[in-house]
């Protein structure tokens, strides 16, 4: 899945949140898109959904609300450290740490490894597997 993989260029980290917001609750990102501040945190708000949080030590929280669009997907393939991608409708995590079925809350480091409980593309790909052979 390398061909998935992106440039991290825009990728936020804790302290280019900082350095973005300065004094500011928030910072227009792009459209619909801004960076707002949340007590020690901060977040990627999309219209009104927070699609990415982003805590001190740079760990990064993903979510839709329920959006589980294209643009949706862009914005939080820009600004985190995971690529997000679909195939036949269900959307995948991948980084250079492996690949996994995304889930609502999911929690990644700034390398891109999952530190909350995922499912793994193959895991995924064998338990189908093994409900057709049923």
């Amino acid at each position: 899945m390398l061909k998935q993989m992106r440039s991290r260029g825009k990728m936020l980290t804790f302290p280019k949140c900082l350095e973005i917001i300065k004094n500011r609750e928030t910072k227009k990102l792009g459209n619909n898109t801004y960076l707002v501040r949340d007590g020690q945190v901060f977040h990627v708000r999309f219209h009104k959904t927070n699609i990415l949080t982003i805590d001190p030590m740079s760990t990064f929280t993903y979510r839709t609300g329920g959006w589980r669009t294209v643009t949706t997907k862009q914005r939080l393939n820009e600004y985190g450290p995971v690529s997000i991608y679909s195939k036949s409708g269900i959307w995948y995590c991948t980084s250079e740490k492996g690949n996994w079925v995304f889930q609502e809350e999911c929690v990644f480091d700034f390398d891109g490894y999952p530190f909350s409980e995922m499912v793994s593309q193959e895991e995924e790909q064998r338990i189908l597997n093994i409900k057709k052979a049923g």
